[in-house]
């Protein structure tokens, strides 16, 4: 038997959406391929300064939590997680069938009804909340790990809104399980994010913006041991400076690709497949009302892409994305409509590409 990441989602600082816990039950549906015997939850609290109250946990694989079982922490169905800090729960016994969604519902509390710490995401195809204000909504629970004994491939995706909107991504675990190789999802994507930066500037966001990704890549990404990262990371370093931040934080060419080589060579340490994708196009997009496009920022954005195409394993999503009539802008197959992120139907498509890339590189 073996412990593997089921479902993963690293949160950030959103402190913004005054989000109150108190009384409110939050229920996560979480689709994963595997079977097992036992199970344990990671819950974070990293982002607040007040602990946070565990008053119930429960899992079950039957909507209504029919025959479900408690999670506990030394054995105790209530207890506390830390203000600033992550826990593992207890492993606890649950049957898992294979390909059966795990179901949780859970009731926490802290001493001012506010909670900073939790993920802010689009696709509900690997994970599902029912609380819906902001998208799909997250808190509390941050990973799921099961005992099993089969042998899934854990791909951790690094990366901003792009990465953690979650279209791409959940795609990419949805289309290598079709094709019989078996995934689980582990998104490391926070909006906002920059390789280079922390978060700055007016927005009213850039608390949850994160600190640089230079910055958390290791404790994020490299310590949790996945199988294989895929890296989609810079584009902020290009779409912040000189509308919502400084424009004095725009990296130069030479700078961005130091500092993404920090990330290859940060894998290659712990001998983890690294599969950086090129930066997609975003001319036409606004950040604060103002244009966030330049032809300075083009030049970066076509000199780093050029480098990272002489690296091994990259897949080219530029290419796969861009307007064959304008290449600075997304084609409209995969456009939000803000000319900046991928609309659903375009992550979709995009994620069954980059699966099939994933599969001829042979990582895994």
């Amino acid at each position: 038997m073996m412990k593997k990441i089921i479902w993963h989602q690293v949160f950030s600082n959103y402190q913004v959406l005054n989000f109150s816990p108190n009384g409110r039950k939050l229920r996560l549906r979480i689709k994963q391929p595997l079977s097992g015997q036992r199970l344990a939850l990671e819950l974070c609290n990293r982002y607040d300064s007040f602990d946070l109250n565990v008053e119930s946990i429960k899992i079950s694989s039957n909507p209504g939590n029919q025959q479900s079982n408690v999670i506990t922490l030394d054995n105790r169905p209530q207890f506390i997680v830390p203000a600033g800090s992550t826990l593992w729960t207890d492993d606890v016994d649950f049957s898992v069938t294979k390909g059966a969604d795990i179901l949780i519902e859970a009731l926490f509390s802290n001493e001012i009804n506010r909670v900073s710490s939790s993920a802010n995401l689009l696709s509900d195809q690997v994970v599902h909340s029912n609380i819906r204000e902001t998208n799909n909504f997250i808190f509390g629970i941050t990973s799921v790990a099961l005992e099993t004994k089969v042998d899934a491939k854990v791909i951790a995706f690094f990366g901003d809104s792009l990465t953690n909107q979650g279209y791409f991504s959940d795609s990419v675990i949805d289309n290598l399980n079709k094709r019989g190789l078996i995934a689980t999802s582990f998104n490391a994507g926070i909006s906002g994010n920059r390789l280079t930066h922390a978060g700055s500037g007016i927005s009213r966001w850039k608390d949850s913006f994160g600190v640089a990704g230079i910055d958390r890549f290791q404790a994020d990404v490299v310590d949790q041991k996945p199988d294989l990262i895929v890296s989609l990371i810079g584009l902020n370093d290009l779409f912040h400076p000189g509308t919502g931040s400084p424009l004095s934080e725009l990296p130069i060419k030479e700078e961005l690709i130091q500092q993404y080589k920090v990330l290859i060579n940060l894998a290659k340490k712990a001998d983890i497949p690294f599969v950086p994708l090129t930066l997609p196009p975003f001319n036409y997009s606004y950040n604060q009302g103002k244009p966030s496009w330049t032809e300075e920022k083009e030049a970066i954005r076509t000199a780093f892409n050029q480098w990272i195409m002489t690296q091994a394993n990259t897949i080219d999503i530029n290419d796969m994305v861009r307007d064959p009539s304008d290449k600075t802008r997304l084609a409209s197959a995969f456009d939000s409509g803000d000319h900046l992120h991928f609309s659903q139907t375009g992550g979709e498509i995009l994620g069954k590409a980059v699966a099939e890339k994933i599969l001829c590189l042979s990582l895994l």
